[in-house]
């Protein structure tokens, strides 16, 4: 944000506090300090100080959830790991340390971070069970997460829910692999990515003594509420092409993946990609203005929408 902006009458300058007064202005800041150290002050203002001298940037944070594989453990270090950030937060940014950029900036980066562990470590302990899910062609498949609004965006502020889309690239069935030889039973890969969404969700949003991470809202998937709840890209597409009103389709102008690859490893190549997991590579049209020049924008990578608008 340059400082012509930053100084502009959009953003007033608002009075600032010392740190010392951040409890007495924060409901959040003051019960969560009361939570953790009771009444000892020099604790309390030890911590101050560290998490406001503090940045957390994308790299500590996956430090914080590095080498975790059990859900349970997860979902414990994710809510402390979101309590510590949102202190932080609070604390500079009244304090006048942090910046509105900076704010969104980490929300954004902890949503994506905390999901993408998620998927991975809920993806795993499946796979255990029931192997691996897998295209007609054998070719191992991962759960594609869609961030969408302002997480799709990076816009995240400190009481944004998080909007999200599954889906996955063509049915088929699991089955075993050399790293998950050992399946219990086979189940088909609408049903696998069910179970995963089923743990997802909550790992997220369920509300525990020690809080929560983010709520979830899947509205934005095809059917809303009445729809179910991950489905393939076929299935996408066509609901998208045929069904989809034309906020919905705007609505993915701010689609963005925001989970890495679990069970496939890495991202195909593009010339690769038609026979991968991310093979659902296709085109629609959003028609404003069919007489109008064909823009093309990206959605997220690699699916692309494009665009007929009027000229200017």
């Amino acid at each position: 944000m340059s400082a012509a902006l930053q100084s502009s009458d959009l953003f007033p300058k608002v009075p600032r506090v010392s740190l010392s007064e951040v409890p007495e202005v924060s409901a959040y800041f003051k019960n969560t300090l009361r939570a953790m150290f009771g009444e000892d002050e020099d604790k309390v203002r030890s911590y101050v100080q560290e998490i406001t001298q503090m940045s957390w940037t994308p790299e500590k944070m996956r430090e914080r959830l590095a080498g975790i594989e059990d859900g349970e453990q997860l979902k414990s270090a994710m809510r402390r790991l979101r309590r510590d950030v949102m202190m932080s937060l609070v604390a500079r940014d009244i304090s006048g340390l942090a910046n509105l950029e900076e704010v969104v900036t980490s929300m954004s980066d902890l949503a994506e971070i905390t999901i993408d562990r998620t998927v991975s470590v809920y993806a795993k302990e499946l796979a255990k069970r029931f192997g691996v899910p897998r295209s007609e062609t054998g070719v191992p498949q991962d759960l594609i997460v869609i961030g969408m609004g302002k997480l799709g965006g990076r816009e995240l502020n400190v009481s944004s829910d998080i909007d999200l889309i599954f889906f996955y690239d063509c049915d088929g069935e699991c089955g075993p692999t050399a790293e998950y030889p050992n399946v219990r039973k086979i189940i088909s890969n609408q049903e696998f990515y069910e179970r995963l969404a089923k743990k997802v969700i909550p790992a997220l949003s369920e509300i525990t003594w020690e809080g929560f991470v983010f709520r979830v809202d899947m509205r934005l998937r095809p059917n809303g509420d009445s729809g179910p709840i991950v489905g393939s890209s076929d299935m996408l597409e066509e609901y998208l092409m045929t069904q989809g009103r034309d906020w919905e389709r705007f609505a993915w102008l701010k689609g963005r993946v925001v989970n890495g690859p679990v069970l496939l490893r890495k991202r195909i190549s593009t010339s690769k990609r038609r026979t991968s997991t991310i093979s659902f590579v296709r085109l629609f049209t959003v028609n404003i203005s069919t007489s109008a020049p064909l823009v093309r924008l990206p959605i997220f990578t690699p699916r692309f929408v494009y665009l007929r608008r009027n000229a200017p």
